[in-house]
């Protein structure tokens, strides 16, 4: 029996088509395969950017920190000492700010600091001239926080504050108190 040619026409065009619709859907399938892998790519990217950026975010951050460091140092005076050095610390980009200043007493003072933290001035006299020293110190920073809006406020945390390498008072608090040696 033989088949009607019409008939025959469309049944190898029926078998085209449905070579084509299979082999359409193995490229999509493989299209979507490479986009999936594509995406999770993008990902991995995106999470490695990210990664990046808190690091570039923090350099900044301590790069700022030098910066401001730098401004105080030299520049922050009292009567009888100037901030020599300054160094912050505890969790100076999140949370609570700690700094030592180390005071030099220069030339101004000889022989007024001996080896029990004693000078020669009242008690009254010295806190007088570290809050002087704290308040400028606190000042430069407040300055430099408006700009750089991610800083913690001032004061928020513990400060030691040395002479010639002497510890003479710690800021705690809210409250500055002298130590003795």
């Amino acid at each position: 029996m033989e088949i009607e040619r019409p008939k025959l026409i469309i049944t190898i065009l029926s078998g085209v088509i449905v070579l084509g619709i299979l082999a359409f859907s193995f490229v999509a399938l493989a299209i979507q395969r490479d986009i999936d892998e594509k995406n999770r790519i993008i990902e991995l990217q995106q999470v490695k950017v990210e990664k990046l950026s808190e690091q570039v975010n923090l350099l900044t951050k301590v790069s700022w920190i030098g910066i401001l460091q730098h401004q105080i140092e030299n520049s922050v005076r009292s009567n009888h000492f100037v901030v020599r050095k300054i160094t912050f610390g505890g969790d100076t980009f999140t949370g609570k700010l700690s700094a030592t200043l180390e005071l030099d007493s220069g030339n101004s003072m000889p022989g007024k600091l001996r080896a029990t933290n004693n000078f020669d001035m009242t008690d009254q006299e010295l806190l007088q001239e570290l809050n002087h020293i704290l308040v400028a110190t606190s000042e430069l920073y407040d300055n430099f926080k408006a700009e750089n809006t991610d800083f913690p406020l001032w004061p928020t945390g513990n400060y030691t504050i040395k002479i010639d390498d002497a510890v003479i008072a710690s800021y705690v608090n809210g409250e500055l108190t002298l130590v003795r040696g």
